[in-house]
């Protein structure tokens, strides 16, 4: 791949330059600084390109040698995204499935990841003011008395479907759905109980929720979640926090923790059933934090090794990037295209401080963070209107 152009450099360079050298024509000023902002904003898309090019050729070789060499069978569902960057790869990552009522829910089934929707959705909800996490709650079904908090954190760590379900008995399955719509998750439903659980049958969950489908998702809602808890930009601190908490000690780790030999935190949540086999995480990678989901549908047992495969390879890339200074360059390109746009929004633009030209600029065009050679649009950043 080549490295950075060296034209485009001196473009830059040069039109910095003529940005203070013509003081008495602001307007020509103002179009220089235009030409350094597109320049600027076309090498990210050259970055956030190559990112993706390189993710989907780690994955189209694993998935290959899965189904020749293994003569693997299933779907599996992936979903990537680098938090200092922003830059993202998905494999069926919005793959959906149209229901006999009409509507497209996610293709694949959560299990118990299900249990990482309910409680974003219930910290949600308690920093709206409409619950609250500390209040002491008997559900009606079992009798069982608990506060919040204390029961979301053992739902997560030990996978209880009991506290799962206690909670969607409490909030119903519209509402809990609903909430997952305003935070911009669109394919995701919480649509009844998880079983096995004391008060838990299909007579019953049909009876209460109209519908014996199963929970569904997708890797994009899910790293919706997980991306938003790196960045916390969602969730007030506290609930942030506590979610995490929770998400980094949990006692089912054969899957992407596994994988990594456990040298690393990893914050996430497995959901296992019949032929499907999940993990979404937060790989808590010192300086490159990325999201990984795995999702599986109507897979072998084997197909966990793929996912093994799957998490070490990225992790070695993810440790490439950071180590070889090109995330940290793409977080200073990031950081300059934030504030030049922050700028603009005041009407400034024309005025840009010269640090920002000759230090983060520099810095960034003068690295060796290669592209490639096709143009294609970046996953923003910023955080968008909705949460998600």
């Amino acid at each position: 791949m080549p490295s950075f152009n060296w034209g485009l450099t001196v473009l830059l360079i040069l039109a910095c330059i003529s940005h203070y050298a013509v003081p008495f024509d602001p307007h020509l000023a103002h179009c220089n600084m235009l030409e350094v902002e597109q320049l600027v904003a076309q090498s990210h898309q050259y970055a956030a390109q190559a990112y993706r090019q390189q993710v989907f050729a780690l994955i189209a070789e694993r998935l290959k040698t899965y189904r020749e060499r293994d003569a693997g069978y299933g779907n599996i569902g992936i979903y990537v995204e680098e938090i200092a960057s922003g830059f993202s790869y998905g494999y069926d990552a919005d793959r959906s499935e149209l229901r006999p009522n009409g509507n497209y829910v996610g293709y694949f089934h959560t299990a118990s990841v299900a249990k990482l929707l309910i409680a974003y959705v219930f910290y949600y909800l308690d920093d709206l003011g409409e619950v609250d996490i500390w209040q002491v709650h008997t559900d009606p079904v079992v009798g069982q008395q608990q506060q919040w908090q204390r029961l979301i954190h053992r739902m997560i760590t030990h996978s209880v479907n009991l506290h799962h379900n206690i909670i969607l008995r409490y909030l119903g399955s519209n509402m809990a759905t609903q909430t997952l719509r305003e935070l911009g998750l669109t394919q995701s439903t919480l649509s009844r109980e998880l079983a096995p659980a004391p008060g838990t049958a299909n007579a019953t969950c049909l009876e209460r929720y109209g519908t014996l489908d199963a929970p569904r998702t997708t890797p994009a809602d899910l790293g919706c979640i997980l991306a938003s808890l790196a960045r916390g930009n969602v969730l007030s601190s506290e609930n942030n926090e506590l979610f995490m908490q929770a998400l980094t000690n949990t006692i089912y780790n054969s899957r992407i923790p596994k994988a990594l030999n456990f040298i690393v935190p990893v914050a996430h949540k497995t959901g296992t059933k019949d032929h499907v086999y999940n993990d979404a995480a937060l790989v808590l990678l010192p300086e490159n934090e990325f999201v990984l989901v795995l999702l599986t549908r109507g897979a072998p047992n084997r197909i966990q090794s793929l996912m093994r495969d799957i998490t070490r390879d990225l992790y070695e890339f993810h440790c490439l990037r950071r180590d070889s200074g090109e995330v940290e360059q793409i977080r200073s390109l990031n950081e300059w295209l934030a504030r030049n746009n922050h700028i603009r929004k005041q009407k400034l633009v024309g005025v840009i401080p010269t640090s920002f030209c000759y230090i983060l600029l520099p810095r960034f065009v003068l690295g060796r963070l290669t592209v490639p050679l096709v143009i294609s649009r970046a996953r923003p950043t910023a955080r968008p209107s909705r949460p998600c």
